[in-house]
């Protein structure tokens, strides 16, 4: 299969070099696959189930080790299962995620786990979110070092997760786990795209917020519709959209027009697109630029009024305009 060239706001961080295989180079470097660590920190019995909190050292990536708390939800009355949904978002387990992981659970009568620290960040000068993935390209670049973008110990650390959760639930409940839904917003939506595509574990994924589907569609589908997103986004906007200003340092030092091509993720899951139409990342009509070309089972829900963060939002009819 050919590789896609991929243009756009992400290729205007990369260089014409060709980037064959870095997916499966990554995964088999050295230092790239350490002895997985994870262990049961607590089991704690709430009002509506149980929770059980993991802490998982997932790689060590350019020198720097991966860590993350890895979260078990389980509502009273429910029974462990062989497929099991996995969240992936950044930062620590907070009140509000944890009622969201055990509302989750309880409407799906299944366990559901939810994994943190996606990236381990602020790294490199205090970088974050865009920023920290605008600075891995651009290291890539530099470096030839395949191993560099950002996305890759992200994926990795879903995988990572896949191997700490089935262990974890043959000790704790002596089942076999055997499937995954995976699932994430934003960039960790990219995540789970690149773990659909690498791992046969996952059985189906949910991508959740706009600007993920536009990012990682396109990366996964099809060749043709990148370079028009891109030319569309800016015909109607005339420069980089805000949200995305942090990737526009990197076009400065690395000048606009350049390219990389990544063999196509293999992505033939049933999945679902979840988009906010008010969501300021791209177009609303971007999506018909590579609808066509995701050949898997597809769903695409989009939430009226909604920003980035998916949350529906009403106005009263004296509310200003």
């Amino acid at each position: 299969m050919k590789p896609i060239r991929l243009s756009g706001w992400l290729t205007t961080l990369l260089l014409a070099t060709r980037l064959r295989c870095s997916r499966r180079r990554h995964r088999l470097r050295p230092n790239a696959r350490p002895r997985i660590a994870w262990k049961l920190k607590s089991k704690s019995e709430v009002a509506g189930g149980t929770i059980y909190d993991l802490h998982l050292v997932s790689q060590v990536w350019q020198g720097i080790t991966w860590e993350h708390q890895l979260q078990v939800y389980l509502p009273s009355g429910v029974k462990p299962t062989k497929t099991m949904f996995l969240w992936n978002q950044g930062g620590k387990a907070s009140p509000a995620s944890i009622a969201l992981g055990m509302d989750f659970a309880k409407k799906m009568n299944a366990p559901v786990a939810f994994l943190y620290g996606i990236p381990n960040q602020p790294l490199f000068d205090g970088k974050k979110e865009d920023a920290l993935i605008a600075e891995t390209f651009v290291r890539y670049l530099q470096t030839n070092d395949a191993s560099w973008p950002l996305l890759f110990p992200m994926a990795k650390s879903l995988t990572r997760a896949m191997d700490a959760l089935q262990a974890f639930a043959k000790q704790e409940w002596q089942i076999e786990v055997t499937h995954f839904v995976v699932s994430g917003g934003s960039k960790r939506g990219w995540t789970t795209w690149l773990t659909a595509a690498a791992d046969a574990r996952v059985q189906s994924h949910r991508a959740l917020r706009h600007r993920y589907a536009e990012h990682a569609g396109p990366v996964a589908a099809s060749a043709q519709s990148v370079r028009p997103l891109q030319r569309h986004d800016r015909r109607l906007h005339q420069a980089w959209i805000s949200p995305n200003a942090g990737y526009a340092g990197g076009e400065k030092a690395l000048g606009h027009g350049r390219s990389v091509e990544l063999p196509p993720p293999r992505v033939k899951q049933p999945t679902m697109i979840i988009n906010g139409t008010n969501d300021p990342y791209w177009t609303q009509d971007a999506l018909n630029l590579y609808w066509d070309d995701l050949k898997m089972d597809k769903w695409l829900l989009y939430v009226p009024n909604a920003g980035h963060n998916l949350a529906e939002k009403t106005r009263g009819a004296n509310d200003p305009a």
